[in-house]
């Protein structure tokens, strides 16, 4: 998924592209699950505390967010992560609106 995303893909694609390899059988991916794990730093390896606030579930501020780096071994590396949201960035940028 973060190749994908990172080569230019979309969620979108990338979930077409999942669901044509029946990686989870008899499940389909959508775009709000591949957006969710490609915006999750625990693949990082990174915990996250304090995202969302206790009343109505809203997302906190990001200042507000308490991480705990490597708090077990990351999935994918920095290089490949921040690739990925700078395609993901760019494309949001480049949406027509």
């Amino acid at each position: 998924m973060f190749q994908l995303a990172e080569e230019g893909h979309g969620g979108k694609r990338i979930a077409h592209e999942l669901n044509q390899q029946n990686i989870i059988e008899g499940k389909r991916w959508v775009l709000s699950t591949v957006l969710a794990i490609l915006n999750n730093l625990v693949y990082l390896g990174k915990r996250v505390w304090n995202k969302k606030s206790d009343a109505g579930g809203e997302q906190n501020d990001v200042s507000q967010w308490i991480v705990a780096e490597n708090a077990h071994p990351a999935i994918v590396d920095q290089q490949l992560w921040d690739a990925t949201q700078a395609s993901l960035s760019a494309r949001k940028i480049n949406k027509p609106q």
